[in-house]
């Protein structure tokens, strides 16, 4: 699940212990076949218009995988299944239940 917040709104924090969300990325690959590694960074971020947050490198330096945020979304409501599932037990415990 995700949550999309306007672009410079505050990062949403967890629903549950109130941590702050990680931001939801995708991967993008340059495996050498079809586009070849990216030499650096700024090269890397030419060839994609999201925003990129992390990157792996070769040992000769080349970037080959680069983690992309499109600056808006976020993992939520919670930031781990940990939380997820003490959320759902407090929930249980106050007397919260789904209708059938």
């Amino acid at each position: 699940m995700t949550i999309k917040l306007e672009p410079g709104a505050e990062r949403p924090r967890c629903a549950c212990c109130n941590k702050p969300l990680p931001k939801h990325t995708t991967a993008v690959y340059w495996n050498g076949y079809k586009d070849p590694p990216a030499a650096n960074r700024e090269e890397a971020q030419r060839r994609t218009n999201l925003q990129i947050v992390s990157v792996k490198k070769h040992s000769d330096g080349k970037i080959w995988c680069a983690g992309l945020w499109d600056g808006v979304t976020w993992v939520g409501p919670f930031c781990t299944n940990n939380c997820t599932m003490h959320f759902a037990f407090a929930a249980y415990k106050a007397g919260y239940r789904l209708k059938a």
